[in-house]
């Protein structure tokens, strides 16, 4: 009661909403230790995606392609989803952290701009739109493609995931996207390809890494590397856009 007599306010209401914020809060915190620990063994400067604006972007799609600059309405903005600059850490095989710059970014609804030819129909089957970006590092050693794939739901991308491998990890169905006109000479060396695919929710990720043609760096640490941050970073932000 109050001093007039009038019944106290209930304050049940704003302290059940102010539970279930913090729990929310507790929620998200324990998804995104999740995604670290499971993409990059724990390693907490991971996917540090650097706050640079510029990048080297051409916005072209595939030969083929079209409505490059728009991301599909299936996909989360392409801008978004795939940072301007991603910071790699030193780790086992990869003494000193490194820079990896954005270059070529595009998107389209035809999935077959990105895949090969004799790509499984479990691949090409429902796949709604992708959208896909090159990564180089400072020095021009380290080459990445990533390309995040979307379907319909989590189980059509979970049934599609291990057929991006192939009969193992050496088959690459997913094109290895180029840096583009602005490093025409950077080019990822054929020999050294190797990808990581991951399913988060209804997208797979496919991110590819290689040594750069002309090179001296040519040892697997930093590639996979490459591959961990990056599959860490897309995954967490496609995660988070859903």
């Amino acid at each position: 009661m109050t001093h007039r007599g009038e019944p106290a306010p209930d304050q049940r209401p704003r302290r059940t909403r102010a539970l279930a914020l913090l729990g929310v809060l507790a929620v998200s915190a324990a998804v995104a230790t999740w995604m670290e620990v499971h993409y990059t063994g724990g390693d907490g400067g991971a996917a540090n995606a650097g706050g640079s604006s510029i990048s080297q972007d051409s916005f072209a799609a595939p030969a083929g392609g079209d409505n490059a600059s728009a991301a599909p309405s299936t996909l989360p903005e392409s801008a978004s989803l795939l940072p301007a600059t991603v910071e790699i850490p030193a780790g086992p095989g990869n003494p000193n952290a490194f820079q990896a710059t954005r270059y070529a970014l595009g998107s389209s609804t035809n999935c077959a701009d990105v895949l090969a030819p004799n790509s499984p129909s479990g691949v090409t089957t429902s796949c709604q739109g992708y959208v896909t970006a090159s990564y180089v590092s400072a020095d021009h050693s380290v080459v990445a493609s990533v390309t995040v794939f979307g379907y319909p739901d989590a189980a059509t991308a979970r049934q599609a995931k291990p057929m991006f491998s192939g009969a193992g990890q050496n088959t690459l169905y997913a094109d290895f996207r180029q840096p583009g006109n602005e490093l025409p000479s950077v080019t990822p060396l054929s020999s050294t390809e190797q990808q990581r695919v991951e399913q988060v929710g209804r997208f797979v990720t496919v991110v590819q890494a290689a040594a750069a043609t002309g090179a001296a760096q040519t040892q697997p640490g930093p590639l996979n590397a490459a591959q961990f941050t990056l599959s860490a970073q897309v995954g967490d932000t496609v995660l988070w856009d859903e």
